[in-house]
């Protein structure tokens, strides 16, 4: 049985993005196996977590508007990379550990 610890944030190394039709990246430290992400705006924006840049594409890992999420990541992901399909939004990103 897998036990589930509620999500800790890795305050002071989270980030913001300001996401548009071009791929936009950031980097995050290593070490936290999950990211909570927030899509502040009001459109659809989609992310692709590596170890090394990479270009995210509308075939990403979508992120609803206004819904909190977290997923997980590799401990040695450092770039977090967002895009929309049309419009802009900002999406906030904090490392951390646990399920939200």
């Amino acid at each position: 049985m897998a036990i589930n610890t509620a999500f800790q944030p890795a305050y002071t190394r989270g980030t913001s993005i300001s996401v548009t039709t071009t791929s936009a990246s950031a980097t995050i430290p290593a070490g936290n196996s999950a990211l909570y992400l927030l899509n502040t705006g009001s459109t659809l924006c989609y992310v692709r977590v590596a170890a090394a840049a990479a270009a995210a594409t509308t075939a990403g890992f979508p992120v609803p508007v206004n819904i909190p999420i977290v997923i997980g990541k590799g401990v040695d992901d450092v770039i977090v990379s967002a895009i929309t399909a049309s419009s802009t939004t900002t999406l906030l990103v904090i490392p951390g550990d646990g399920i939200l």
